[in-house]
């Protein structure tokens, strides 16, 4: 007995699947309905729903003749797509598009007719706070893609494998916007391009201006540098060179000391021989030589100044000549003692002494007003600083990109395909419409099978 209620219960719980087609077929209403209902939904939602259109602009990088300007100056050289690289960088930059973003007040709210006026709009914007107009910049900017778009064809391959990261290919490159109001999307990309620019050649001006300062200054330091040094070794050698003179001097000055003095003594001797020789003369009372041929064969030809001043070797006989004449001798000696000009020698030691106190190097060296033209290395940065001097940072505003596809209204529409809706809204509907038959279906067994037992 037992048995037989098992088999009774597990055979009321299998699914009879004839029967339950049977049954859904009875409640077909109850599915056609909600699809009915969310086909039209869906209908309504795809009509009213504003377009959403992806405005684009398709842009390569610049032709050579663009920066051939920037690039004569000699402080930077760029390559067209070393260039479109940093402009494609720029383009992607948050800051810059925020800056145009409320540069072109894109955030004040559009007018909703004609009669609205530009004072009341202008209103609506000024009472915006920062953190309203923050979020619709972030939301704006979630509707941006720039994108690098180079054919595979174009791409930089190693070893067969395509180059990714900040080595990879770039060139071409894709700007586009998701937007319901295309037109002035198409305004403010276009616009954007111009902006992003103008601002990189200010970013490219103030960079060449900073290296233009900076290799000046480095080369001004150089200058000072080397003329610094410069002055310092010519210091050192005036020291060196007066100390070389000093001595120099000393020593052609003892040497004029020595030969006056040596002079000095000759004079002093033959004043004493002939003082000595007058007194003999005195005491024998000779004053005149007794005869010339007495003079001669006696005093041996000394009776002449010159011969008294240049033989010293025997002037024993000198009393012969006479007190007239000795007295004569003495004087002129007594005379040539405070004069330095019959010195042997001493004109040619002072021509010496002269010139070693002179000394032309030394004095050119201390008068040296610059020393600009005997630094070889100050020499070399001249033409290094007049050309950087002569660069002109004001060149021609280049473009650094090309538009091969303009942004333009109404652009691809991306956000109205009602095919989309008209199918998600039949599937829907369809299950929405299944499942309540199906509650139906099991509600009305339910009903039954408690009928049946009762």
């Amino acid at each position: 007995m037992q048995e037989n209620n098992n088999y009774s219960n597990s055979h009321d719980d299998e699914i009879n699947l004839g029967e339950l087609f049977i049954k859904l077929w009875d409640q077909k209403w109850m599915i056609v309905i909600p699809m009915v209902l969310c086909v039209l939904l869906a209908i309504g939602y795809s009509v009213t729903r504003p377009a959403v259109y992806q405005v684009k602009a398709v842009l390569t990088p610049p032709e050579n003749d663009q920066l051939l300007d920037i690039n004569l100056n000699g402080l930077t050289q760029f390559t067209p797509e070393s260039v479109f690289r940093l402009y494609f960088k720029e383009l992607k930059s948050p800051a810059a598009l925020r800056e145009y973003y409320q540069l072109t007040k894109w955030y004040e709210p559009e007018s909703e007719s004609e009669s609205e006026s530009e004072s009341e709009s202008n209103k609506q914007a000024e009472s915006l706070t920062q953190s309203e107009i923050d979020s619709r910049f972030l939301s704006f900017l979630n509707g941006m893609d720039v994108s690098n778009s180079t054919p595979d064809f174009l791409k930089k391959t190693v070893d067969g494998k395509i180059v990714t990261g900040s080595e990879a290919s770039l060139l071409q490159a894709d700007i586009a916007w998701n937007t319901s109001n295309s037109a002035k999307t198409a305004e403010f990309i276009n616009g954007y391009l111009s902006f992003v620019n103008k601002q990189l050649i200010a970013k490219i001006h103030k960079e060449q201006s900073a290296s233009k300062a900076q290799q000046l200054a480095e080369l001004t330091r150089i200058q000072n540098l080397a003329l610094n040094v410069e002055k310092q070794q010519r210091e050192l050698n005036i020291l060196k060179m007066q100390e070389t003179q000093k001595l120099e001097i000393s020593k052609v000055e003892d040497e004029i000391e020595r030969l006056v003095n040596a002079h000095y003594e000759n004079l002093e001797t033959q004043l004493v021989q002939l003082k000595e020789s007058l007194a003999i003369a005195v005491k024998l009372n000779i004053v005149e030589p007794k005869s010339l041929e007495d003079f001669y064969a006696d005093s041996k030809n000394l009776g002449q100044i010159e011969i008294y001043t240049t033989d010293k070797s025997d002037r024993s006989k000198d009393y012969l000549l006479g007190s007239k004449f000795l007295n004569a001798e003495i004087q002129e000696i007594e005379k040539r003692r405070k004069d330095t000009r019959f010195v042997e020698g001493l004109s040619v030691l002072n021509q010496k002494l002269a010139e070693v106190k002179k000394n032309r190097q030394l004095e050119s060296l201390k008068n040296r007003i610059d020393d600009k033209p005997y630094v070889e290395a100050y020499l070399k940065t001249l033409d290094k600083v007049a050309q950087l001097s002569n660069y002109n940072l004001e060149f021609n505003e280049p473009e650094f990109y090309q538009v091969i596809q303009p942004a333009l209204a109404p652009g691809e529409s991306v956000g109205r395909n009602k095919n989309i809706y008209l199918a998600l809204g039949l599937v829907i509907g369809a299950m929405i419409g299944l499942m309540l038959a199906l509650i139906s279906i099991a509600v009305s067994n339910y009903r039954e099978k408690n009928k049946t037992n009762a």
